[in-house]
């Protein structure tokens, strides 16, 4: 029982997630990052999912509303929510924009890719719904970050005549501020909106200016400090 726990003990992969722990300790240190504050590497899955020694990933959920606001033909959409991290923390908040327009087409979804999937084939257009999309997201302590990028948007009419509106958004980080100033990096959004049956009408009718739904989302932030790469 011993000798297995030494060989556990200082194995490659043991090192290398005592290395990672040291160097979020440190961060965490030097950023004297209080509870509430997201900050790098607040809990052992989202260590385990950063690349490299300085990358930080975070991962918050989101509950809030969206409002819409038309002038057409364009379509806005402002989702905004509580953030909550893995562990339910209350740690911030955040509000977007997304644009589009009134006649766009969300039901119809992309081709179902073929075969094969491991090397070099074609791949189909995708692009159709992408649409601009920002966002902020406010933590506690002063540190927040903005981002902006194509959202990827379908509507999935259901059986009781209702509709899942369901985003896709792969942002790059482009400022923030308090120990996210200068920051860069990646950020992936879900979102998700539950469009309840308004009888006698469809989904372009209920998206009146002012109306206000529930939304849910998942955000994922890698991060890479301003202190940590190169002007």
């Amino acid at each position: 029982m011993t000798q297995e726990k030494e060989v556990t003990e200082t194995g490659a992969l043991h090192q290398i997630a005592k290395t990672l722990e040291r160097l979020a300790q440190q961060s965490v240190g030097t950023i004297e990052l209080k509870p509430g504050h997201a900050g790098p590497a607040s809990n052992c899955f989202e260590l385990a999912a950063t690349e490299g020694p300085y990358e930080h990933v975070l991962i918050c959920r989101s509950l809030g509303t969206a409002t819409i606001y038309r002038d057409d033909p364009k379509l806005f959409i402002v989702p905004n929510g509580q953030l909550h991290r893995l562990d339910c923390e209350h740690v911030g908040d955040y509000v977007g924009v997304f644009q589009s327009t009134v006649d766009s087409d969300l039901f119809t979804f992309p081709q179902d890719p073929t075969a094969p999937f491991d090397k070099p084939s074609d791949i189909p257009d995708f692009r159709l719904n992408l649409h601009p999309t920002k966002a902020i997201w406010n933590f506690k302590g002063g540190n927040s970050v903005r981002a902006v990028g194509p959202a990827n948007s379908y509507v999935i009419p259901l059986n009781d005549n209702t509709a899942q509106l369901v985003i896709s958004i792969a942002m790059v980080i482009t400022g923030g501020t308090g120990i996210y100033d200068g920051a860069r990096g990646t950020i992936s959004s879900l979102g998700a909106t539950w469009f309840p049956y308004v009888p006698g009408g469809d989904l372009k009718s209920s998206l009146k200016a002012g109306a206000v739904f529930e939304a849910k989302g998942v955000h994922g932030f890698r991060i890479t400090l301003k202190g940590d790469r190169k002007p």
